[in-house]
């Protein structure tokens, strides 16, 4: 290093330490004294508020001692004033006095008055029973031994805070016995702290710790070190450069109880540290200001020394930078710092033109690998969303023509095109193509030779034919003219569906069919194929599940008509009810599977009887109570026959409680409400009813209207009222469609 620059260097690092240091020796003396002022003038501020709380409190205490140690009120209290209510317990009064609650207790500790009054319309307002135990919990703290106590501060209630004060009642020259107790409140509502902000000279926030808080009240009441004192926090900083413009001051109020129950907050400008911050600021401005001055002078100094050597450096370095010319020397002479520099980047050039040479190599051999990479991964992307429309739920013809675009895009060719066997089992609407290939193509298409598309089936493979070859067998004449064809069979590993053909018909010349281009279009002719097959095994799978409903349904109908000719009396009932039970759940918004389920629970509601015996299930009379409770079995054998078919698991949950009711006085587990299953509600008012309007061996039918007003009767006590509801609406909008029970049991329109 030459002394020059070591002088630099050295006046500089003493100008920058100088100015540091007394920039620094400022900040840490002066900044801490002007946030110690902000502080003061923020608890200043913070006392104001306390202050006319403070005045308020002390005017409640000083309305309350008036009235309590009053022998008018001591004779109310003992019940010997009675126009004491309407002497001085006017809603005016409360106004005079700018209060809103007073309560009064007898020597007994029984509540003799309370009265609360809204002060703007002067109107009395009712107290909910919470609150008048909370405010009223506080004549306990009021100690027994000294008549002249008082207990004083805030309750917070359900209905809002207010100011409490609490006296015992006594006579008006202070003497006893003690009467009883006089409490009096002035509410905390958005009146009245407006009135204190006011009073204070302050604006500041408030809330309750039950209300939603901000994030920073929630953080401070948190903190383990929370007093009733005030609480003085930084407003979030702004950055690094922007220091917190705003002091935060909390005061946490508590209740008679010392309990936390309100937070107040007041923002206070640091315009004090503010200022402060500025101006030491301009201070470290002009300190740069001076610092920059003199480096100049340093600068013009050593320019005129070394300048003219390093600008024909900084010349040469540039012509090389901009010529490209790496094998171009630097014409700087000299033995010091300069020379040397100029002679290492000579060195250096020499070196990196050798080295970008080597460099150029590399980059072309990775444009290559690159270009081959982002080749395959279009194609696994290809590959994909040909998987993802495979499992679509979309119709077949319409898949398999997004499955074509994909694979024309894919290939870069004009169409493609699909020709099935004719003897696949997968019926296709003819040959299916591909967007942007109009159908004058495929005249041309069968002009190719049937062997040759036999063989390119059987091969397995794809085949691509020239346009030479294409010429010799369509023809030169063709129009279009096609330019390139390509054939893979479309085949998974025990299915052939025929042929994937793509054409090229455009004059540009058709994309270079290499084994890599062979082996994606038998991937994706393969791709199709499973699109076929996952067709083909959609198709069975839905023709054998509707052959497996259709027989369940028929067994499960099997059923329901053994039980009916057991039972002759309730022929037609299970066929009524089902279709009426099917209607009103219709109305009710069900629909899917969950129909299924309410058809076999209705099917099959009585299947139980099969456990019943002949002489009790046939019985032409009345059963007895012993014979009743047999009958009531038949829920619980229905379960227990039917509880381990899956098929039937939702079914079997409304054969089981279609005999529970709705005030919980059904059998067999006494459910009640909407502890019973929807379906199963719903079967019990369409059971009931069918079983009202048939004849029975015991009684004759109901009439419906009779039946109707039954079911409204029991409305809410056996049956869900919105089902009964629902039910009378559908007779009446739908009856004469409706299949309803006629004397004997048959089934009228």
């Amino acid at each position: 290093m030459t002394l020059s620059r070591r002088v630099f260097h050295i006046l500089l690092a003493v100008l920058i330490l100088t100015a540091g240091t007394a920039f620094g020796l400022s900040y840490a003396v002066f900044l801490p004294q002007f946030d110690r002022l902000d502080h003061e003038y923020l608890h200043q501020r913070l006392d104001r508020v306390v202050g006319a709380l403070a005045a308020e409190q002390n005017r409640l205490n000083a309305s309350t001692a008036d009235w309590a140690y009053w022998n008018d009120t001591y004779a109310f209290v003992r019940g010997e004033f009675p126009e004491y209510v309407e002497a001085n317990l006017a809603p005016e009064s409360f106004q005079g006095l700018q209060i809103n609650l007073m309560l009064f207790y007898d020597a007994q500790d029984r509540l003799v008055l309370a009265r609360a009054v809204d002060l703007e319309p002067g109107t009395e307002v009712p107290l909910s029973a919470n609150a008048l135990e909370r405010i009223g919990s506080v004549r306990y703290r009021l100690s027994p031994h000294d008549p002249l106590s008082e207990v004083q501060g805030i309750v917070l209630t359900e209905a809002g805070a207010l100011i409490i004060s609490a006296r015992h009642i006594l006579r008006s020259d202070r003497t006893g016995p003690v009467a009883g107790t006089y409490i009096t409140g002035l509410w905390l509502d958005d009146r009245e702290w407006e009135r204190i902000a006011v009073w204070s000279g302050q604006h500041f926030d408030h809330w309750s710790v039950y209300d939603p808080l901000p994030a920073d009240v929630r953080t401070m009441l948190t903190d383990p070190e929370v007093s009733d004192q005030p609480h003085v926090h930084l407003a979030p900083s702004r950055g690094l450069l922007h220091p917190p413009a705003e002091l935060w001051g909390y005061l946490i109020l508590k209740d008679v109880w010392e309990q936390p129950i309100l937070v107040l907050k007041v923002i206070h400008p640091r315009q004090v540290y503010l200022q402060g911050v500025s101006s030491l600021r301009v201070l470290g401005g002009l300190l740069v200001l001076f610092e920059a001055l003199l480096g100049g002078a340093i600068l013009a100094l050593l320019q005129m020394r070394y300048g003219r050597r390093l600008q024909r450096l900084m010349e040469g370095v540039a012509a090389i930078r901009h010529e490209g010319n790496l094998n171009r020397q630097l014409e700087v002479n000299g033995q010091d710092e300069i020379g040397i520099l100029a002679s290492t980047i000579n060195d250096l050039t020499r070196d990196l033109a050798v080295s970008h040479f080597s460099l150029q190599e590399s980059n072309r051999s990775l444009q290559r690998s690159l270009a081959i990479t982002q080749a395959s991964l279009e194609r696994l992307s290809v590959l994909h969303q040909i998987d993802q429309t495979i499992a679509s739920d979309i119709r077949l013809r319409d898949k398999l023509h997004t499955i074509l675009n994909l694979i024309r895009q894919a290939l870069a060719v004009d169409g493609v095109v699909l020709l099935p066997l004719e003897t696949c089992s997968l019926a296709l609407p003819g040959p299916v193509l591909s967007e942007g290939l109009s159908h004058e193509v495929l005249p041309l298409l069968r002009q190719l030779p049937t062997d040759l598309l036999q063989a390119a089936q059987r091969r397995g493979h794809a085949k691509v034919f020239s346009p030479e070859v294409l010429a010799t067998l369509l023809g030169n004449g063709s129009a279009p003219p096609i330019r390139l064809v390509g054939l893979a069979p479309l085949r998974t590993y025990d299915h052939d569906y025929g042929l994937m053909l793509v054409l090229v018909i455009r004059e540009t010349p058709p994309p270079l069919a290499n084994e890599e281009w062979r082996a994606f279009f038998e991937a994706l002719a393969l791709q199709t194929a499973i699109a076929l097959e996952n067709a083909q095994l959609l198709l069975t799978t839905e023709q054998l599940n509707r052959e497996l409903k259709g027989a369940i349904e028929a067994t499960l109908s099997g059923w329901s008509r053994a039980l009916e000719l057991r039972d002759r009396e309730t022929q037609g009932h299970s066929e009524r009810v089902v279709r009426l039970t099917l209607a009103l759940a219709r109305r009710l918004g069900i629909q899917g599977s969950d129909l299924d389920d309410l058809r076999y629970g209705a099917l099959l509601h009585d299947i139980g009887k099969i456990g019943i015996p002949d002489n009790i299930l046939l019985k032409p009379g009345p059963l007895t109570e012993a014979e009743w409770q047999i009958m009531r079995q038949h829920p619980q054998t229905a379960y227990d026959l039917l509880k381990d078919i899956p098929f039937l698991k939702r079914a079997v949950e409304i054969l089981y409680a279609h005999h529970e009711r709705w005030d919980g006085s059904g059998y067999p587990r006494g459910l009640k409400g909407e502890e019973i299953p929807l379906g199963a509600r719903i079967f019990a008012v369409v059971d009931v009813w069918d079983a009202l309007t048939s004849e029975r061996p015991y009684r004759p039918a109901w009439s419906p209207e009779r039946a109707r007003a039954y079911l409204q009767e029991q409305a809410g006590v056996l049956f869900d009222p919105r089902i009964v509801e629902a039910f009378l609406e559908l007779l009446d909008e739908e009856g004469e469609a409706l299949p309803l029970a006629q004397a004997g049991g048959s089934q009228v329109q």
